[in-house]
């Protein structure tokens, strides 16, 4: 259960260091809890340990999970949470999960905050 019910939780899925640390600050400047990892296989430990609202996953991140097998693997958990996908190679949009949202990279770190706003409602109260 997590400490304040009215704040949502982001789980970001990044290796680039710099990339993470930006969306990272990010949405802890608009009220976000964030849960990171910088490898695929992290994400079903901290999604089991983490009421998370979204995911946000880069597609080519360390380890050998993809963000495409990270984004179905959370859904085989939670077939309903949001995902948005992020990445540098723009023909990287194929294996998608159904209503998830895809941004090229490099992307402007405010829309990725009102993506993950937009897709994961307003907060609990």
């Amino acid at each position: 259960m997590r400490a304040d019910p009215a704040t949502r939780v982001a789980l970001v899925v990044e290796d680039e260091c710099l990339v993470r640390d930006v969306m990272v600050s990010e949405l802890k400047a608009s009220g976000w809890s964030v849960v990171e990892t910088a490898t695929g296989e992290e994400v079903l430990a901290l999604l089991a340990a983490n009421e998370v609202d979204v995911l946000l996953t880069d597609i080519r991140v360390a380890g050998s999970m993809s963000g495409w097998d990270v984004a179905h693997a959370v859904r085989a958990i939670e077939p309903h949470l949001p995902v948005i996908y992020a990445s540098g190679n723009p023909s990287d949009t194929a294996l998608r999960v159904e209503g998830s949202l895809f941004f090229s990279k490099p992307y402007l770190p405010g829309d990725i905050v009102e993506a993950c706003q937009r897709l994961a409602g307003p907060p609990r109260c």
